[in-house]
């Protein structure tokens, strides 16, 4: 099974403090990748945060043999930008996976497979479309999860979806692109929803629903939490874990 779990960056102290937990549990067969945002480029998506993946958070994965993924979700992308560019380069030297929700950007990649041949890309849970990627993530809630059964292995389920259903998800999540293609952060009436959504809407929680998901045959989890705080982020992992053993 694969987990690919949110704040390297944002709560990489907490990452770190349960290690002998991640440990434990990638002994018994559980993958794990660690996500954020990555490199000071606009390619990065679905959130406003001040920090990114550093050389620090890089070597911590690599010696324990954790995954890194970089969040380039925006749906904004210019091909051209040299940041972005640079990122890519990296983040194919540490086999790193590419969260993606435009077209053009996975295009790229795919046509550039022998300058980038160890990224492997997953269509971002915001894609307005569909996309060709090695993986496809969908909250546990969207019947699109049944429409890729027979395959499986290229499907990830975010779970703790709480962004689900909200009316103006996508508004929110393209107001966000437009400010970090921008470099702004304009008042809205957006701003700050998202948040709210995710840590205010009761979910079913990991105890049934990652059974029921096994059970099921899914082997390839999304955990959000890189824009909650440090309580939140420290109780989801720990439930997480607690399932887990």
């Amino acid at each position: 099974m694969n987990f690919r779990i949110a704040g390297l960056s944002s709560h990489f102290d907490t990452i770190k403090k349960n290690l002998l937990g991640f440990k434990f549990l990638q002994y018994k067969g559980i993958n794990f990748i660690f996500y954020d945002s990555f490199g000071n480029t606009k390619f990065n998506g679905g959130r406003f945060l001040q920090h990114t993946i550093n050389q620090e958070h890089i070597d911590f994965c690599l010696k324990h043999n954790f995954g890194i993924s970089a969040t380039f979700s925006n749906y904004y992308i210019d091909l051209t930008e040299i940041e972005g560019l640079k990122s890519l380069e990296i983040l194919n030297e540490i086999h790193a996976s590419v969260v993606i929700s435009n077209l053009d950007l996975l295009n790229y990649i795919k046509q550039n497979k022998q300058r980038y041949p160890n990224i492997k890309t997953t269509q971002s849970v915001i894609s307005k479309i569909d996309l060709d990627t090695d993986l496809k993530c969908y909250y546990q809630d969207d019947p699109r999860i049944y429409d890729n059964i027979d395959n499986i292995d290229k499907t990830e389920i975010l779970l703790d979806n709480r962004c689900y259903g909200c009316p103006e998800f996508y508004n929110h999540f393209d107001i966000i692109s437009k400010n970090i293609s921008n470099k702004e952060f304009f008042k809205s009436k957006y701003n700050g929803c998202y948040l709210k959504e995710r840590l205010n809407i009761f979910n079913e929680n990991y105890k049934t629903s990652i059974p029921r998901f096994i059970k099921q045959g899914f082997k390839n989890f999304k955990i959000p939490g890189r824009e909650y705080n440090k309580l939140n982020y420290e109780n989801n992992l720990k439930e997480l874990l607690n399932v887990l053993r």
